[in-house]
């Protein structure tokens, strides 16, 4: 099952959370791990919350947390808390920041801004074209196909 049917499957609680672990992190670094946003809330006067907690919030496993806990979240990552509470706003929410996570890579940034200037035909064909080559690109992660062998080889039946 893929990252996202996974998370449709989830409430906004944990979808939200999942968005801002995977996305609201300075730049030049990984994600926080879950040991340093309990430090973090902890270090912010927030409540002292375990990572077993954390990532049973993560999860889903804990899908009605207080709004105490929420603020805290909302809090660390600087972000708002109400998606915590909407599923279609944390969907929503996490699309934003996806879209802003990827605008940081300064090439993905360039190539929006230029083709703002397009035509809507001409944005059409080069998002046609960024999915072709995003396609190729996929299929070439995954390697090369591997040919199988024959289950039962043929074997050579000539007498000596």
């Amino acid at each position: 099952m893929s990252e996202a049917d996974e998370e449709g499957d989830l409430g906004p609680v944990a979808r939200y959370f999942r968005y801002l672990v995977r996305y609201v992190h300075p730049p030049d670094r990984e994600p926080y791990t879950l040991e340093e946003i309990s430090e973090g809330i902890r270090r912010n006067g927030g409540p002292s919350l375990s990572v077993p907690y954390l990532s049973q919030l993560r999860s889903g496993a804990r899908p009605n947390p207080t709004h105490h806990v929420l603020e805290a979240l909302a809090d660390f990552f600087k972000k708002p808390v109400s998606p915590f509470f909407n599923t279609a706003e944390a969907e929503l929410a996490g699309d934003d920041l996806a879209l802003l996570h990827a605008l940081r890579d300064s090439g993905v940034k360039d190539i929006a801004l230029r083709a703002m200037s397009l035509s809507p035909a001409t944005r059409e064909s080069v998002s046609r074209l960024v999915q072709d080559m995003s396609d190729l690109d996929q299929r070439a992660k995954s390697g090369p196909k591997r040919k199988q062998k024959p289950a039962n080889p043929t074997e050579d039946n000539t007498e000596d």
